[in-house]
C-alpha cells in the first residue's frame, strides 16, 4: 500500500509541472511543461530533489531550462 504522504507528493509535482510555463527568449513563445509544443528532456541536477527539464521551442530552436526542487 503506497504511503499517503508520497501520493500526495506525487499529485503536487505533476501539478506543478502541468502549472509551469516558460516564454521563450527569442521568438516569444509560451507552451507549458507538458501539453505543449515544448522540445524537452528531463534530467537531475546534482542538487538532491531537483530535476531540470531542458527545453527547445518549437518555432526558433533557442534552448533554455526550468529547474523544479521538490
Amino acid at each position: 500500500m503506497p504511503r499517503v504522504g508520497a501520493e500526495r507528493g506525487r499529485r503536487v509535482l505533476a501539478q506543478r509541472i502541468a502549472d509551469t510555463t516558460e516564454t521563450c527568449g527569442d521568438c516569444g513563445f509560451t507552451g507549458t511543461l507538458l501539453g505543449s509544443a515544448w522540445r524537452m528532456s528531463v534530467g537531475q541536477h546534482p542538487r538532491r530533489d531537483t530535476t531540470v527539464y531542458r527545453l527547445r521551442c518549437p518555432d526558433c530552436g533557442e534552448r533554455t531550462a526550468v529547474e523544479l526542487t521538490l
